[in-house]
């Protein structure tokens, strides 16, 4: 007797052998499935879609996690197409069964067997429904399930269900059909997401959609039958119109979102912006550029930061982007332009450290000639002897030239270098004195983060735009601390009548 158990352990251990091996070989012959490629998603600090872009292949497919769905979504979807996902193996013996005696039994196939892992397997390999590919499906659907969790299957599967056209998943969909994300829908809404992946060429909600109400009409009245969900909530759905439309994708920030996606290659990017404070700088630009249109400026650029960790938090490169008449698709922030006198700032700070000046110190605005080159102030008066801080307050262009001239053209040229401005180091051999009034180029992005380091004691920081990159990286000090502090109280002295409203930003 003991014998024959041991033969029956032997034969038992044999056969799982067996299938372990032809699973093994299975695995070699068709390899782990690739997922497809996904819309690439931009995201403010608070996760909100900013801006998202078409694949490759032209398809709106945004990946899609189990926490952006609803509830309701999922339990009808899930309800409706495998209602035993969560305790299967990928194939349902059951419904298969079932579906073969009803086949069968009608002559013609009128019931599938599909589970959501065996769907997900032929939408990462679409195939033509044969009884072969039918048989490497259900091994397919085992590998899945082998290789991934059953939230991960799901949100593949709600990553991949098309919608028609080029639109593909639940996130796409709630977008472009709903202007909304998964998380907002009506529950008369999920219903009908779960509908239309079953037919998406003909039930589509950019067309008729008579036959659209027909289909949810039909799984709300069976789910109310169920009691899948509450009956006064599936009778106000069954109520609800159903309007054809479809929307776009959000938009928001287009400048910067365009900026992101050449910067970055992630699906998913979760920015620093702040979605207040763009709407802020996008009013206050928009505001700011009406009031001096009369002297021929119609376009401007804002880049706002968060001085405590250089995050970017603001980013406008044009006062409108769809305004082709002002360049509105032109960076601003980006775009090579002369500083003006922006730079002064720098050079005061590097006179200081340099032993040369002190705020109260006396210089010159009187008339001077450097080699036949004699610059003017804007306003063409001159104002005598004045102290340092007069001078930078007010923006004298002959007391700038002057200090230039005795701290070194050269020397405040390398140290511009230093901080990164790309433009300056190309043509420093060209540069001269001139460039203390707006000679030679710079982008806004570099001025931002140079003027940052004056509320950084010093220390210059790289701009961080996503959540991956280092808010603590350690900085490079182009300041001291003393003369940093002495050209932020300087310059914090100057009204800017001309821009009101500020004052919860000006910190």
């Amino acid at each position: 007797m003991h014998f024959g158990l041991l033969i029956k352990y032997y034969k038992t251990a044999n056969i799982v052998f067996t299938i372990l091996m032809l699973f093994v070989i299975l695995d070699l012959l068709f390899p782990p499935l690739e997922q497809q490629e996904y819309s690439m998603e931009i995201l403010a600090n608070d996760g909100t879609l900013l801006s998202a872009y078409l694949t490759d292949d032209d398809k709106w497919r945004l990946k899609t996690k189990a926490e952006e769905v609803s509830a309701e979504l999922i339990k009808a979807i899930v309800e409706k197409e495998d209602s035993w996902f969560n305790w299967h193996f990928g194939v349902n013996p059951v419904s298969i069964f079932r579906a073969l005696y009803k086949n069968l039994i009608n002559g013609e196939k009128i019931s599938g067997a599909s589970t959501i892992t065996m769907q997900v397997a032929r939408l990462l390999e679409p195939k033509d429904r044969t009884y072969w590919n039918k048989i490497v499906e259900v091994f397919r659907a085992f590998q899945l399930e082998l290789r991934y969790s059953k939230e991960e299957i799901l949100e593949i599967y709600l990553s991949l269900l098309p919608f028609g056209g080029n639109i593909e998943g639940v996130k796409s969909a709630s977008y472009i059909y709903f202007d909304r994300p998964p998380d907002k829908l009506s529950l008369a809404q999920s219903i009908l997401l779960a509908v239309i992946p079953n037919d998406p060429n003909s039930l589509r909600l950019d067309r008729s959609n008579d036959e659209i109400i027909e289909k949810r009409n039909y799984w709300i009245t069976k789910f109310k039958n169920d009691k899948l969900f509450a009956q006064l909530d599936l009778a106000d759905a069954l109520e609800e119109p159903v309007e054809t439309n479809r929307s776009e994708i959000p938009t928001l920030a287009p400048h910067f979102c365009y900026f992101i996606k050449e910067r970055f290659n992630k699906n998913k990017i979760m920015t620093k912006l702040d979605l207040s404070i763009q709407q802020t700088a996008e009013n206050l630009l928009s505001r700011h550029v009406k009031r001096i249109f009369y002297k021929g400026i119609t376009n401007g650029a804002v880049l706002v930061i968060d001085n405590k960790n250089s995050s970017v938090v603001g980013y406008c490169g044009s006062a409108d982007f769809y305004d082709d008449g002002s360049f509105g698709q032109v960076n601003g922030i980006t775009a090579i332009r002369s500083p003006g006198s922006t730079l002064k700032a720098a050079l005061f700070a590097y006179a200081f450290d340099d032993g040369i000046l002190t705020p109260q110190m006396k210089l010159e605005d009187i008339p001077i000639d450097y080699n036949g080159y004699q610059p003017e102030n804007y306003d063409l008066k001159f104002y005598g002897n004045v102290s340092a801080d007069f001078a930078l307050v007010n923006s004298l262009n002959i007391p700038s030239v002057s200090l230039l001239r005795n701290a070194g053209s050269t020397n405040f040229i390398n140290l511009l270098e230093g901080c990164g401005f790309e433009e300056i180091q190309k043509q420093k051999d060209k540069l001269g004195l001139s460039l203390i009034l707006g000679g030679c180029g710079v982008s806004l992005e570099e001025l931002t983060r140079l003027f940052s380091s004056f509320a950084r004691k010093g220390e210059l920081h790289p701009l961080v735009y996503d959540e991956s990159e280092s808010e603590f990286e350690e900085g490079t000090e182009i300041f001291s601390q003393a003369s940093s502090y002495l050209v932020a109280d300087i310059l914090s002295g100057i009204n800017r009548s001309d821009i009101v409203n500020l004052t919860n930003y000006s910190k």
